[in-house]
Order: C-alpha cells, then structure tokens, then sequence
C-alpha cells in the first residue's frame, strides 16, 4: 500500500471534513499492521499540514510516530515519508538548510525505489523547489520547478502550484512576457475555490512588472475583499506582503513598511528588505542581517555585508515617518481589511 490519492486530493482542495472521515477509517483498520499505520499516520500528518496546524504539539507528535515505526520496520519508503514530513516541520520552522536535507535524503530513497516519476516524487521535489528558491533565488529555482513540470504523474492541483510558483519568480525577475505565457496557462485551469483571487492577484502582479501601481492597487483591494467575502484567511493569502511590495517596487518606503509586521513571513521580509535596501534606504539593514543570519541564507548574509559598506560611504538614509499618515482613502480601507 502506498498513499492513497483520493484523500490527498480532498487535503489539497480543503475537503477536510470528508479526509478526516477517511483518515480515521484508515487508522482504525490499520492498527494492528504497522506498516499500513504508518502510512495512515503519513495521511494524518499532511492533513494537520493542510488545515495549517502542522507546527502543533498533536501535529509534531504524529510525525514523530511516523519516524519511529518508520525506523523499527526499516522500510525505505516509510523512512521517505518521514523525511518527508519531518523536513516540512523544518521549513515551516524556518530550518531551510536542515529541511533540504531531509528533502533530499527522500528523493535518494524513492529513486533508489526507481519511484522516479509518482504521485508521492512529484510532491516532494516540489517542495525542494520551494526550498531552492528561499535559500538560492528565484533564478536558480526555475529549473527546479521546471523538472517537477515535466513529471507525467502530476495531478492537476500540483501543476497548478508548480504553474504558479513559476509566474511569481518571472515577475520577481520582472521578465514580463514568460511571466505572461505562464498566466496565460494558469487562466486555462479549472477553477476551484479561491481561483478569482489569485487570477486578481497574477494580473496585480503583471501590473507591477509593467510598473502600473494604480491598476495593481486596485486589483489588491479587490482580491483582498473578496477574500474576506469567502472567509478566506491569512493563512492562504498574504495581501500585506503584495501590497508592501508593490509599494517597494514604487520606491514608496515609507509605505511599504507599513505592511510588515512580526506576522509578516521571514522569506517576504527578506524580499522587501532586499528592494528597499537596493534603494538604499539603510534603516532595515539590522533587521536583514538579522534574517539572514537567523535563517542561515548565505546569498542575504552576503548582501547585507555589501550594503553595510555602502552605508558606511554613501551615510544613513532617514525615514520621514510624518509623511505614513497620508494615506488614500483605499489603503485605509485595504489595511481595515488586511488587520482582520
């Protein structure tokens, strides 16, 4: 028995009512086989993962049984599953480095396997693209994501994602035209809950490429109200983070700081830090090192080492925090909305 694909597809769609009767099914008619308990633990924990509780004492506790049956059986597929789970642990955690090598550790076991090209390898190799691209770039990351797409085994949730995580790095490098060709894929699939906003979200972001931040303010308030309308949360979407960089990409400081919190993810702090920095504005320079150094990511450790000494020859550039109270009426609105 490996993964069963029906209740994943139910975790990956947000079905979690009708997984959780499945996952229970599962545990209760595995319990005396502790190879397939295992495997119904594997379901448990990635469904913990997809309602967002993964970093719970109950959701570490599972994979922690996952590993301990996986290692009592010795079975390479189940220690898999368990690097597998145990390196999401790490990169939720912000353990970028430890969760690649988890990651890597079960693709080594699963092509060993010669499970090269199945359900469970394309999600896998997904999340080291994911890893790639926080601790390389966006430019290093692309082949990686570029190999998950040519898995003939992904289901269409995974392509959608991979998709989609490719048209964000084109926009981050600001190749507009590939970023175009892969919206233009991502329009073509079929929709599920959510998919307006994100539609809103790809043309906000072609828009910032094109540098027009009227249509793509617009486009943020929209998708963040229509979240709101669909009981949609933060979890899912981050509209401080876009909105803070469009205002980055504006060379609007001031305002764009005023979208980053301590909720705000590490990695997108890191990425507004890094443009504002490249303006020279020094005030976040702490901070960055900071990250950077926290996280363990050589390529910001780096660059900050650089804007250090070009600080110290070109001086301090100060904020002028008088001028974040002017602010339109539909940011007023957009920060009502982004605060709930």
């Amino acid at each position: 028995m490996r993964l069963n694909v029906e209740i994943m597809n139910l975790i990956h769609s947000g079905q979690y009512k009708r997984a959780e009767e499945l996952v229970e099914d599962l545990l209760q008619n595995s319990f005396e086989d502790k190879y397939q308990y295992a495997i119904a633990l594997f379901h448990l924990s990635w469904l913990q993962r997809g309602k967002g509780i993964q970093l719970s004492e109950v959701a570490i506790a599972t994979t922690a049984q996952l590993a301990s049956l996986a290692l009592e059986l010795q079975n390479p597929y189940l220690i898999a599953l368990a690097l597998f789970r145990r390196g999401d642990i790490s990169f939720c955690k912000g353990r970028l480095a430890q969760a690649k090598s988890d990651w890597e550790q079960a693709e080594k076991l699963l092509s060993e396997l010669n499970l090269n090209d199945c359900y469970e390898m394309g999600w896998l190799k997904y999340h080291l693209a994911l890893v790639y691209r926080d601790l390389h770039g966006y430019q290093l990351a692309l082949p990686h994501f570029q190999t998950v797409l040519n898995l003939t085994s992904l289901s269409d949730s995974l392509r959608y994602k991979v998709t989609r995580e490719i048209f964000f790095c084109f926009c981050f490098l600001k190749e507009y035209h590939e970023a175009y060709k892969c919206f233009e894929t991502l329009t073509r699939f079929s929709p599920y809950l959510g998919s307006e906003i994100d539609i809103e979200l790809f043309r906000a972001h072609l828009a910032i490429v094109k540098r027009n931040f009227r249509s793509a303010r617009k486009l943020l308030l929209s998708a963040a109200q229509t979240a709101r309308r669909n009981g949609i949360g933060r979890d899912r979407y981050d509209f401080s983070f876009h909105i803070a960089y469009l205002y980055a990409q504006k060379k609007d400081s001031q305002r764009a700081l005023l979208f980053i919190s301590k909720n705000t993810d590490p990695i997108y702090k890191l990425q507004i830090f890094d443009i504002l920095l490249s303006q020279r504005n020094f005030k976040v320079l702490l901070e960055y090192e900071t990250l950077g150094l926290e996280l363990g990511l050589a390529q910001h450790i780096e660059k900050a080492l650089q804007h250090r000494k070009m600080r110290q020859t070109t001086g301090l550039k100060q904020l002028d925090l008088s001028q974040t109270t002017l602010l339109s009426r539909a940011e007023v609105k957009l920060l009502s909305l982004l605060a709930t």
